[in-house]
């Protein structure tokens, strides 16, 4: 998964190839990512995953780093019913 969240991060949109390099518990906000971005990110999950970001976990905490995000959504998938693994596959 986090290979999976890294390639969102790494689109030219957002951090590009930038993202390869920084740390899983990394700020994204000191890495550049602006709110804008965030929505992106956000909404390219969904997609990707096949889930939705409950509002209770659209805060700065859950895309404060690449380990929140992962956790965020490993607990959404878990939510659903099926590993995150299974959700990027849908």
């Amino acid at each position: 998964m986090e290979e999976q969240v890294r390639a969102i991060l790494g689109d030219p949109g957002v951090l590009g190839d930038a993202a390869a390099d920084i740390a899983g518990d990394a700020s994204l906000q000191l890495a550049g990512i602006t709110s804008m971005q965030t929505v992106q990110i956000l909404m390219e999950i969904e997609d990707r995953f096949g889930i939705e970001m409950p509002d209770s976990m659209l805060t700065h905490e859950t895309f404060s780093t690449i380990d929140s995000i992962i956790a965020a959504v490993e607990v959404v998938c878990r939510q659903e019913g099926f590993t995150a693994e299974q959700g990027a596959e849908a």
